[in-house]
């Protein structure tokens, strides 16, 4: 998987000095998730797994039994994502890549719902910078423009992000005003 991140870091043209603790293997930390959402006979009265973004860099996820139930948030909609087959990985771009990208690359918003008739398994492989990593923005060559995100800890974010979930972000995010000044 730390082959498939860097890849992904410079095909989304993020300089390889810049993504320094993507190429050793001693400061990522890496967590996989299995979910198993069984049939429900009522799926409007259950939980899936309720909406969210991931606080990794990436998150790779693989639809085991091509069964629908992973769901994105696009223009102000949920749309399914429908699997393509059983062997294929969908990248959900996380929080830290979207603080590091000075929100370029946006956090997926997605959620999981659960079938009437049909069981599914996923698996959700978490790739994240050690929690003593410190993070900033990183993308900004060429772009003139501030960042957007104040620097801080790895382990700060997840405290952040545990205490107030979808207002992290807007919690490190700097003042207009802060940023003119500079």
């Amino acid at each position: 998987m730390k082959e498939a991140a860097d890849q992904l870091m410079l095909a989304l043209n993020i300089p390889r000095q810049d993504i320094r603790w993507a190429t050793n293997s001693q400061e990522v930390s890496t967590a996989l998730q299995l979910n198993l959402y069984p049939p429900c006979p009522n799926p409007s009265k259950a939980l899936g797994l309720l909406q969210h973004t991931d606080t990794s860099r990436f998150t790779f996820i693989q639809q085991i039994n091509n069964t629908n139930g992973l769901q994105v948030f696009n223009d102000g909609k949920w749309l399914t994502v429908t699997p393509v087959n059983t062997h294929a990985v969908l990248v959900n771009v996380s929080d830290l890549l979207h603080i590091m990208s000075n929100g370029r690359f946006k956090s997926v918003l997605h959620c999981a719902e659960v079938s009437q008739t049909c069981h599914r398994l996923s698996t959700a492989y978490f790739y994240i910078p050690l929690v003593e990593y410190e993070i900033s923005p990183l993308c900004l060559e060429g772009l003139d423009q501030f960042p957007l995100y104040r620097s801080l800890k790895v382990r700060e974010y997840i405290a952040l992000k545990s205490k107030h979930n979808f207002e992290a972000l807007s919690l490190i995010k700097d003042k207009v005003d802060d940023i003119t000044e500079r």
